[in-house]
């Protein structure tokens, strides 16, 4: 049985655009990646403007950035400067982010502060590995999968929906695409039938799905619990079944969603 899919390829059931993060950004966060996939400019620091310093466009799949700089995403700009290396915290480690005015954060020069959580304080972080290779041919380490969006192009952690594995605090596992599979982003709030647009938006173990799939959704998409199909548990929504949410999940036919059947 296959479904229309809301914004991606053909799954199982009606899916609202859940292959992207929420607001197709990862943590809304300093990441990796040109807006358009272009190369920006290959040089380094800024230029001066009658006295006013120009910070310089950076393509990120490429070292365009001088000494003790890295190229970071402007999320109110859509794009990637060469920024100063302030910071030295290794990949994994917990980072600040000083806000999206000037893409800075206290990472080391290989890697950016990323699924971001802001504590009312301060935006908290973590380090994360930029994607290596090209757009066309992303390189991460083993266990990670490249993330494009937004542009951003960050190697992020894959894991386990119905486990819901992700080691660090904050963070839940959520679909992305068929390409990807599932990886850890900051999780979201929104609870079981409540309106959602995207994956991210649903809390922990929840999945976003239309409307027409989902008994009791008064939105256009709704939040809906994740299931194993061999050991199925719908309970919380009558009416729903264990469906299959997409034909060949990651490599396993395991997961599933709570929704109407047929």
């Amino acid at each position: 049985m296959v479904l229309g899919l809301a914004g991606c390829t053909p799954g199982s059931i009606g899916i609202a655009e859940g292959g992207e993060t929420a607001g197709d950004e990862v943590g809304e966060s300093s990441g990796e990646g040109s807006g358009d996939g272009t190369t920006g400019s290959t040089e380094s620091g800024s230029s001066e403007d009658e006295g006013e310093t120009i910070p310089v466009v950076c393509d990120p799949w490429s070292s365009s950035c001088g000494a003790d700089q890295k190229c970071a995403y402007f999320p109110d700009e859509g794009t990637n400067y060469c920024v100063p290396v302030t910071g030295s915290a290794p990949l994994g480690s917990s980072c600040i982010y000083s806000g999206e005015l000037d893409g800075y954060d206290d990472c080391d020069a290989a890697t950016v502060c990323a699924n971001l959580i802001d504590t009312g304080s301060v935006t908290v972080g973590r380090c994360t590995a930029r994607c290596q290779g090209s757009a066309d041919d992303p390189i991460c380490e083993p266990g990670l999968a490249c993330h494009d969006a937004s542009a951003q192009v960050l190697c992020l952690e894959g894991c386990d929906i119905l486990l819901q594995d992700c080691p660090v605090l904050g963070e839940a596992c959520y679909w992305i695409d068929e390409s990807i599979g599932s990886l850890c982003l900051p999780a979201g709030d929104a609870p079981m039938l409540e309106a959602c647009e995207h994956n991210q938006d649903c809390a922990p173990g929840l999945f976003c799905i239309l409307a027409a799939s989902l008994p009791g959704c008064e939105a256009d998409s709704c939040c809906t619990p994740h299931c194993s199909l061999s050991e199925p548990d719908c309970s919380a929504i009558p009416g729903t079944e264990c469906v299959e949410f997409y034909d060949d999940y990651w490599g396993y036919q395991e997961a599933g969603v709570c929704a109407l059947p047929g």
